[in-house]
């Protein structure tokens, strides 16, 4: 697989403020896959390190905390459309909206809540799952295609609370954080050699 093989959704937003969000996120993706390209294939599902994780792991976990927050901004989305959601007036760019700078930062290591850690898919199959959760994350942002989604918030536990359209960017942030974990991992495999 190259990085090519990204598949994207069947259709784009037609908004101004989605299609921002979905560039921004299709260029996240297009790193993750060429960082996991640039481990041979053979050392994906190998911890660089007893107790770290591996390509695979990484691609899991990931894949875990986008279903995760599929699920969670969907029925909040519900409960906003239920409630009237507005149609949206704006159409500034909304990546900038969001300082990324505390997700990417990795000189401060996270321990992932029990709930999204990897459970040892091997990495095409971890791949295929975050692929399926990316079609499903950008399907509830289509769903609401026109309607203003800088309207409908919910908090994350180490932020605040974000609107919709802020937590897709820190699901791209998050995603880039994971890239260097990977381009991390390629370094310590490669000096193995």
């Amino acid at each position: 697989m190259t990085s090519s093989s990204v598949r994207l959704p069947d259709r784009q937003p037609t908004h101004p403020r989605l299609q921002d969000l979905f560039a921004y996120l299709t260029v996240r993706r297009n790193a993750l896959r060429e960082a996991v390209d640039a481990v041979p294939e053979a050392q994906r599902s190998q911890p660089p390190e007893p107790g770290r994780w591996s390509v695979a792991d990484v691609l899991e976990h990931l894949a875990l905390v986008e279903s995760r927050f599929t699920t969670t901004l969907g029925n909040r989305l519900a409960e906003a459309r239920a409630q009237g959601l507005a149609e949206e007036r704006e159409t500034s760019p909304i990546v900038g909206t969001f300082d990324q700078a505390a997700v990417l930062d990795r000189t401060n290591r996270r321990e992932a809540p029990e709930v999204v850690r990897p459970q040892g898919l091997d990495w095409k199959s971890a791949w295929s799952r975050l692929e399926d959760t990316r079609r499903s994350f950008l399907d509830v942002f289509l769903s609401a295609d026109g309607l203003a989604l800088a309207d409908v918030a919910y908090v994350h536990p180490r932020l605040g609370s974000l609107n919709l359209y802020q937590w897709g960017v820190w699901m791209g942030a998050h995603e880039g954080r994971h890239v260097e974990q990977v381009r991390e991992i390629a370094a310590t495999l490669n000096s193995q050699v």
